[in-house]
């Protein structure tokens, strides 16, 4: 009996090693044959051009000029840009962009300064950060890219000065300064950070915390008043009581800077923004501007230019809010539904830059 159950369970270990080994064994042919699926899944989406990064969006028809009634003629263009948002600044006699591309599978973002009057590179740099942020003084090139604030030569490209760290992503140069402004969570509390920066030296000369509630930014600062929102609201405080002055519901939220001319606050707000001029000091309407926009608003030589639902640039009082004249553009069509193409304005002089991110296309109109 004895002699039996040894040999029952010398038999019953021979049977469980035989199963765990058939089991590492079924497991083994699994995982095998899981990894020569994802192989031949890789190797059929490279065949089939998957791999890698997103292609480019395919540019749309061509624009063409179907009527005018402003005094600008079309001087050149060029095609096959893919810009971001708010990354294009001209002053003078440059127009400088950023747009986007890929370099071994990584996205990366390509600085680009030409002659505003005929389009020609001056210079380039290509390999950047992304960038989200350009602003210019008419000798220097202001970039916010990731990380930091680089600081270009206007006319060579040389890398005059750049921040060591984080400052912000909103540009606003006044005179020989460059103020930028950030919102900051800091140690679970929301702060408006403003940096002034000496523009010539990149010496910091001031930095400036104000705990904010959550989503409250400052959109705008001047001599005497502080601009704020929340998404809902705009409003004006006194720089040096804290009073607020005035308020004012918003459609959504704001689009773009904020433009301040006369006794005018100029402001973008919807999805398809409308434009709307609240005197500077009280916030009562001065008027609005109801035909749905597509783009930003850039005031050059006194006169709103931004790019209509329609594909038209249209050009506007300032003081009045209405028409100055328009260029209808062909095909009119622009994007519906959620806004994700860039489309934007920029002056400088007499001169307008129009860019078209559904044809990908800047345009340099002139007198």
């Amino acid at each position: 009996m004895r002699e039996n159950r040894v040999r029952l369970g010398s038999v019953a270990t021979v049977v469980g090693v035989l199963l765990a080994s058939g089991c590492r064994i079924v497991v083994g042919l699994l995982a095998l044959a899981i990894a020569g699926a994802i192989v031949t899944g890789f190797i059929g989406a490279a065949i089939r051009g998957e791999l890698g990064p997103q292609p480019l969006p395919t540019p749309t028809t061509s624009r063409t000029i179907m009527k005018s009634t402003l005094p600008l003629q079309e001087h050149w263009r060029e095609a096959g840009l893919f810009l971001f948002w708010e990354e294009i600044a001209a002053s003078g006699e440059y127009i400088c962009f950023a747009d986007f591309g890929y370099r071994r599978w990584q996205q990366e973002a390509r600085l680009h300064v030409w002659s505003a009057r005929n389009g020609e590179p001056l210079w380039a740099i290509a390999g950047l950060p992304p960038v989200s942020s350009l602003a210019t003084d008419g000798q220097r090139l202001f970039v916010a890219v990731h990380w930091h604030l680089r600081t270009y030569d206007l006319t060579n490209g040389e890398l005059l000065w750049r921040t060591p760290g984080y400052v912000g992503d909103r540009i606003q140069p006044l005179g020989e300064e460059i103020v930028v402004y950030s919102t900051e969570d800091s140690l679970n509390r929301w702060e408006q950070v403003i940096r002034r920066y000496d523009a010539q030296s990149g010496v910091l000369k001031e930095m400036l915390r104000i705990e904010v509630p959550p989503n409250v930014r400052l959109v705008l600062r001047s001599s005497s008043t502080d601009y704020w929102t929340d998404g809902r609201r705009l409003w004006a405080e006194d720089r040096i009581s804290g009073e607020v002055r005035w308020e004012r519901r918003l459609e959504r939220r704001l689009e773009n800077w904020l433009v301040l001319t006369g006794s005018s606050l100029i402001y973008a707000s919807g999805l398809y923004p409308r434009l709307y001029a609240v005197d500077a000091t009280t916030g009562v309407l001065q008027w609005a501007y109801t035909s749905p926009l597509v783009s930003n608003f850039a005031l050059g030589n006194n006169i709103l230019y931004a790019i209509r639902q329609d594909g038209a640039l249209v050009g506007i009082d300032p003081q009045t809010g209405q028409e100055r004249g328009y260029i209808q553009f062909s095909p009119s069509e622009t994007e519906e539904g959620p806004r994700s193409i860039t489309y934007w304005v920029e002056t400088s002089n007499n001169w307008v830059f129009v860019y078209f991110g559904d044809s990908q296309e800047l345009i340099a109109l002139g007198p």
